[in-house]
């Protein structure tokens, strides 16, 4: 009776912390990507972290989301595998969010998106083109890296280049 007891509680365990093929669950695959998701822009003039800043007018929280800025109107490529969950626009501006597990990666500043909701992307798939006003020098793309509703430092998912093109501030 004891054996089976173990067995049983072992096949709980089992299945709370794996799909039902007895595979790692999704939130594990994404988890053990944390340092390795490919950066959504080619290239980029420099990175603004908005790390410790308040939403004042909102709700308290740390935003640890990051800015990309570059000079053109570059692709926006998804930094890892995911549905697309949601397309926004304002203003003709565009987010698409994008979900795998109970994570989300959000990108903002596209001026449109290639992409509709339900698609699966795959990392480095394009979800669209940044945004550029004629009279713009720069274009800017906001990242972020969300678990439900919380936000992670984005900077700590992300790859770390070679020393030619190393994420700096």
């Amino acid at each position: 009776m004891k054996r089976l007891t173990t067995c049983f509680l072992l096949f709980v365990f089992n299945a709370c912390f794996t799909n039902s093929f007895g595979q790692p669950s999704t939130n594990d695959t994404f988890e053990r990507a944390k340092g390795s998701l490919s950066i959504p822009l080619s290239s980029y003039k420099k990175i603004v972290s908005m790390d410790d800043r308040r939403h004042a007018h909102f709700f308290d929280r740390t935003d640890s989301s990051l800015t990309f800025i570059t000079d053109s109107a570059s692709e926006v490529k998804a930094s890892f595998k995911g549905i697309i969950k949601g397309v926004f626009e304002i203003n003709g501006n565009y987010t698409i969010m994008t979900k795998f597990g109970d994570y989300f990666l959000i990108y903002s500043g596209l001026s449109k998106p290639n992409r509709k909701v339900g698609e699966t992307v795959l990392s480095g798939q394009i979800l669209g083109k940044l945004r550029k006003e004629k009279d713009d020098l720069e274009c800017a793309l906001w990242f972020s890296v969300q678990k439900m509703d919380k936000c992670l430092d984005a900077y700590k998912w992300l790859k770390q280049q070679s020393s030619k093109q190393q994420l700096h501030f």
